[in-house]
């Protein structure tokens, strides 16, 4: 987090530009900074399963897991609008 706010320091200070995710915006909500969308660009994202090698999974995480893996090797990617 505080990577975000010294990013956002520095964009409020007219020290450069960023680019960050829909999920930091709050972090710039300021007054000197300007957030512009980008339109018509598709953007992926890697996201990843973790677990702890170390540990058996429940029962209901286990089954979690299982949904989640079925899924992926299904999913098609689309553009945002």
């Amino acid at each position: 987090m505080r990577q975000l706010t010294t990013m956002m320091g520095l964009v409020a200070a007219n020290y450069g530009v960023s680019i960050v995710t829909g999920l930091t915006l709050f972090q710039f909500q300021h007054k000197d900074i300007a957030i512009v969308p980008f339109r018509d660009l598709s953007l992926q994202r890697g996201i990843y399963l973790v677990t702890d090698k170390e540990r058996q999974l429940s029962q209901c995480a286990k089954e979690f897991y299982e949904f989640l893996l079925e899924k992926a090797e299904s999913f098609t990617p689309r553009s945002v609008s």
